[in-house]
C-alpha cells in the first residue's frame, strides 16, 4: 500500500473502476482493496481481471469483476444494474478507461477521432449516466474522472486524444455543479504523462518525465476525502496552465523547445 494517506479507510465502500486491468486502473484497484473497499473492476480483458481477482483475494480483499467494453452503453447499463442488485448502492465511480490516439490532422482519419471520443469521452459518460441516477437516489456519492493535462494544454500531435479529454473536462465541470444539488461530488484529476503500458512507446524529455503510477493513485485517494474540484499533477504544471491562458504563444514555443510532445521509442 502506498505510504501516504494511511488514515483514509474505505470499509465496505463500493467503488467502481473502469479500465481496471492494467496501468492506473489495476494499481488503483489494489490500493482500494488494501483500504478495505469493495472493488468493482471493469475491463474488456477477462484474463487480466481474473489475475487481479486472484491477487486481491490472496490477501483477503473484496472484488467483483465485470468484463465489459466501456464503449457500449448497453453493457454499462447492464453492469450497473447488476452491481446495484448485488450491493444496493454505489459509493464511488472512478472513470479511468482511456486510449491514447494521436497524430497530426493530415495523418489522422475522422474515424480515429471518433474512436478516441468513444473510449475517452463516451467510455466515461456511459457509466456516469446510470451511476448518477443511483447516486441521486442515495443522495450521496463521488465521481472521479481520470483526465489528462492534455485537457488543459494540448500537445502537438495529440489532437484526437486532447479533443476527447477537453470534452470530458467540460462534462465534469457541468456535473460538478449539478451534483451539489443532489449530494454528488465530482473531481477531475489532470496528470501529465504517466508511466503506463498505454504510453510505453513514447519517450519524453527529462523536464516532462513520465509520472509514476503511484502519484495518480495518491491523488485519487486524497480526492476521496477532500473537496477539490480539480487536481493537476505534478503541481508545477498548474502554473503552466495559467500561463497558457494569458501567453499561449509563449507556452507553445516553450513546449516545442523542450520537446514536450515526445517522440517514438
Amino acid at each position: 500500500m502506498f505510504g501516504s494517506n494511511k488514515s483514509i479507510h474505505l470499509d465496505q465502500k463500493v467503488v467502481l473502476v473502469t479500465g481496471a486491468s492494467s496501468g492506473i486502473g489495476r494499481a488503483l484497484c489494489l490500493e482500494l482493496a488494501h483500504r478495505k473497499a469493495t472493488v468493482v473492476a471493469i475491463s474488456r480483458n477477462t484474463v487480466r481481471l481474473e489475475d487481479l481477482t486472484s491477487e486481491i483475494r490472496s490477501y483477503g480483499g473484496e472484488i467483483e469483476i465485470f468484463p465489459a467494453d466501456v464503449r457500449s452503453l448497453e453493457q454499462a447499463e447492464k453492469t450497473i444494474h447488476e452491481v446495484i442488485k448485488k450491493f444496493n448502492r454505489i459509493d464511488v465511480l472512478v472513470a479511468n478507461a482511456g486510449q491514447y490516439i494521436r497524430g497530426r490532422l493530415k495523418d489522422t482519419s475522422i474515424e480515429q477521432y471518433r474512436s478516441s471520443m468513444e473510449v475517452n469521452f463516451f467510455g466515461a459518460l456511459n457509466y456516469v449516466k446510470p451511476v448518477w441516477n443511483q447516486m441521486t437516489l442515495q443522495r450521496q456519492g463521488r465521481i472521479i474522472f481520470i483526465n489528462s493535462l492534455d485537457a488543459e494544454k494540448a500537445i502537438v500531435n495529440d489532437g484526437p486524444y486532447a479533443a476527447a479529454k477537453f470534452a470530458l473536462a467540460g462534462l465534469a465541470d457541468a456535473l460538478r455543479q449539478e451534483g451539489k444539488e443532489v449530494g454528488i461530488r465530482v473531481t477531475s484529476i489532470f496528470p501529465s504523462r504517466v508511466d503506463t503500458p498505454m504510453l510505453a512507446n513514447i519517450r519524453t524529455p527529462w523536464i516532462s518525465s513520465k509520472l509514476p503510477v503511484k502519484s495518480v493513485i495518491s491523488a485519487v485517494i486524497r480526492s476521496l476525502s477532500g473537496r477539490k474540484a480539480q487536481v493537476t499533477i505534478p503541481k508545477m504544471f498548474a502554473s503552466i496552465v495559467v500561463l497558457n491562458t494569458f501567453f499561449p504563444h509563449f507556452v507553445d514555443w516553450a513546449y516545442k523547445m523542450l520537446e514536450i510532445e515526445g517522440y517514438p521509442d
